[in-house]
């Protein structure tokens, strides 16, 4: 592995780990720190392989991350009603 692949991979891991693991992070925080790694990644693996093999190793970063969140949303998210949260509010009959 190229030396200026390491860190990069290694921050990102190690800021990644340490966030997830307390759930202290909302959605928003994600957004914005993978728009701040994301390029920083990419540019370490363009450096890494030049030309077009970078940019498929990055691809193909981006490929299997969707495909592990993929995996869990499918094993973990639930889609069953909650009668408690799906109950309709009557109708107003004074209105008009």
């Amino acid at each position: 592995m190229h030396t200026t692949l390491i860190l990069p991979v290694l921050s990102f891991l190690l800021f990644f780990l340490f966030f997830f693991l307390f759930n202290f992070l909302t959605a928003n925080t994600i957004g914005a720190v993978a728009g701040i790694v994301g390029p920083i990644v990419v540019s370490a693996f363009v450096e890494a392989w030049p030309g077009v093999w970078g940019w498929r190793m990055a691809f193909l970063l981006t490929g299997g991350m969707c495909t592990i969140a993929m995996t869990l949303w499918y094993k973990y998210i639930k889609s069953e009603i909650r009668p408690e949260l799906n109950t309709p509010a009557p109708l107003r009959t004074d209105v008009l």
